[in-house]
């Protein structure tokens, strides 16, 4: 466990959780999703079901919880899954780091990041980025993330720990890697 800070009376700490607990997740990203409004045309429960297919195909889930007097609550999801070298979003993006990244196996995406609505700004999305960046140093692998540019908190962190690879115009969407 990685405390990341203490907020009043609240500890706030990420975890890398074994398989049985990434259910929670699931949840958490449906409920941060919903509440952000997007995508605005797909159902909650379909973003479950998409959280949990891609929970399948992870390397690993992290949550951060909130622990306060009152009990523990589970308030950000995010997860790292390995790509393919066929993969078409990144296929075709010309940055050699990531090509080779790629080429290699070792390319992974940083997805799935997703905070509770009523527990944005408390620093838990920042420290479910640095903790997987953390486990990829640990096991020489290469974060790449595909970001809405429509969220300016997500965008603001890729900017912050990688860099721009790749403007998407199928997509509103940036390609970031994390290579540093």
């Amino acid at each position: 466990m990685t405390v990341v800070s203490t907020l009043q009376d609240r500890l706030l700490s990420v975890t890398q959780v074994p398989r049985e607990l990434w259910a929670e997740g699931a949840e958490v990203v449906a409920l941060a999703q919903a509440a952000t409004g997007f995508p605005t045309h797909v159902a909650v429960s379909d973003i479950r079901a998409h959280t949990a297919g891609r929970q399948n195909a992870a390397l690993g889930v992290w949550l951060a919880s909130e622990t306060s007097p009152h009990g523990s609550v589970v308030v950000g999801h995010a997860l790292l899954t390995r790509l393919s070298p066929a993969d078409p979003g990144w296929s075709t993006v010309r940055d050699r780091t990531t090509r080779i990244a790629l080429a290699t196996g070792r390319l992974v995406e940083l997805g799935g990041l997703a905070v509770r609505p009523d527990r944005t700004g408390n620093g838990a999305a920042e420290a479910l980025v640095r903790a997987r960046l953390a486990w990829l140093r640990e096991h020489d692998l290469v974060g790449c993330s595909s970001v809405w540019r429509g969220s300016a908190g997500s965008t603001r962190l890729a900017e912050r720990y990688g860099r721009r690879v790749a403007r998407r115009t199928d997509r509103a969407s940036d390609r970031f890697v994390y290579d540093r």
